[in-house]
């Protein structure tokens, strides 16, 4: 695995913190480990720091995958890169949803993708995530 996954790893994981117990996210859902989102079938109550790092490891591949299908992704540059995989990670497939947000990306126009991000729902609801990407977008 390259440094620079390891890098946004661990950046997602700083958002996400870690939770060894069930909780409740910011919309109410069952959640544990580094924000996985507890589906039908899991049982979880509590898990292992070696548990919650493979069920990481499995979550990062789904939306490092979503994202790379994000129209344009292979063309952007590594922190603008970051920023799409970590909003896959919270949001999943969020840029179909999000059309001006895809449209100045794929623009290289940062800045306005910047301020899309900067008075959205998603902003609102994880207010320091938001900013960080929003930083790396206009670095």
């Amino acid at each position: 695995m390259s440094d620079r996954l390891v890098l946004v790893k661990e950046y997602i994981k700083a958002h996400e913190g870690l939770r060894l117990k069930v909780y409740k996210d910011s919309l109410g859902k069952k959640t544990i480990g580094y924000g996985h989102l507890i589906k039908i079938g899991e049982n979880y109550t509590t898990i292992t720091l070696e548990q919650a790092n493979q069920i990481f490891e499995e979550d990062f591949q789904e939306h490092y995958e979503q994202a790379k299908r994000f129209p344009g992704f292979n063309k952007l540059p590594f922190q603008k890169q970051t920023v799409i995989i970590d909003m896959c990670f919270n949001m999943g497939e969020f840029y179909h949803k999000w059309p001006k947000f895809t449209k100045y990306m794929s623009e290289g126009n940062y800045k306005a993708a910047a301020e899309e991000i900067r008075y959205s729902k998603y902003a609102k609801q994880v207010k320091i995530r938001a900013k960080n990407n929003i930083d790396l977008l206009l670095k």
